[in-house]
């Protein structure tokens, strides 16, 4: 994958914005991968993401505030099929309690 690349969303290797496939394109990071081959129905896939539920446990390790800042932080943190715009009806999400 030497010519791979990480972007924002919706911009180019230079930072500037793709007028191709803009941020709020459904599908977009799929759709960058078209020009390389990849050939796929959005319809008709089915989409697997993870999801984490942050439990505050009483182990030693973080003080008590920073295990709470950090549970808000994920709890508010937008999750990944809203995030990519992925149709509702083609998504399956599998979760995962973590203790901190």
């Amino acid at each position: 994958m030497a010519n791979a690349f990480f972007a924002t969303p919706g911009t180019n290797r230079t930072g500037r914005s793709n007028s191709a496939y803009p941020v709020g394109c459904p599908f977009w990071s799929l759709k960058l991968c078209k020009p390389h081959g990849l050939k796929f129905r959005e319809m008709e896939t089915t989409y697997f993401l993870s999801r984490e539920t942050i439990i505050r446990s009483d182990r030693r390790g973080l003080s008590a505030w920073r295990k709470n800042l950090f549970a808000v932080m994920a709890r508010n943190a937008q999750p990944a099929n809203a995030f990519f715009r992925l149709p509702p009806n083609r998504v399956v999400e599998l979760g995962v309690q973590v203790e901190i």
